[in-house]
């Protein structure tokens, strides 16, 4: 009898650093039960903002692309780990090099982003 070989997905990790007031915002979506962990929630972030980001610099005069800068939070950050898939970082990585950013950054662009333009919990 052949052995049921499982198929596992390979997948990337990347350690950023959040601003506090983010990782408290994004605990809270998970308090509520809409993610189960961190990861998730940035994973399924970045599905939804990083096009965006690429289109709207994409639109922009060659003369005055500037990406967003991110909010730091009073300077007060914490480690937080995403682990992805080998495609999704791939995706990362070109999106990173298009718009000359660290991949670290271009994460931290699009959390901050969602959280200030969707989330009531980023506003306390």
């Amino acid at each position: 009898m052949a052995s049921a070989r499982k198929r596992r997905t390979k997948t990337e990790s990347i350690t950023i650093r959040l601003p506090t007031i983010i990782i408290e915002a994004i605990d809270e979506l998970l308090r509520i039960g809409f993610y189960t962990n961190r990861t998730e929630v940035i994973r399924s972030i970045l599905a939804q903002e990083l096009p965006r980001h690429l289109a709207r610099y994409q639109a922009t005069d060659e003369n005055s692309k500037e990406l967003p800068a991110c909010d730091d939070g009073g300077n007060k950050r914490k480690n937080v780990s995403v682990y992805m898939t080998k495609r999704m970082f791939a995706n990362l990585l070109t999106m990173a090099e298009v718009l000359e950013v660290s991949k670290s950054e271009l994460i931290r662009m699009a959390v901050d982003h969602f959280f200030r333009e969707y989330g009531e919990v980023y506003r306390k």
